[in-house]
């Protein structure tokens, strides 16, 4: 893997880590709307993290994530 490739992967980790704690600063009513969209959220995050996981490891594709 290139440093290029390292220091933009390091950087999409710093965002999603920022992002994540943006999220968890708020408290969220439990109504269907919420607990949906939360969800899709935390997600689509722990999506991305495993995506980086594969990426750093060699192993490109989704269906592994």
């Amino acid at each position: 893997m290139t440093p290029e490739t390292t220091q933009h992967l390091n950087t999409v980790e710093g965002i999603m880590r920022n992002g994540k704690a943006i999220l968890a600063r708020h408290h969220y009513p439990d109504d269907l709307r919420s607990v949906v969209v939360m969800g899709t959220l935390t997600q689509i995050i722990e999506h991305h993290e495993a995506m980086l996981q594969v990426m750093r490891n060699d192993i490109i594709g989704s269906a592994f994530a």
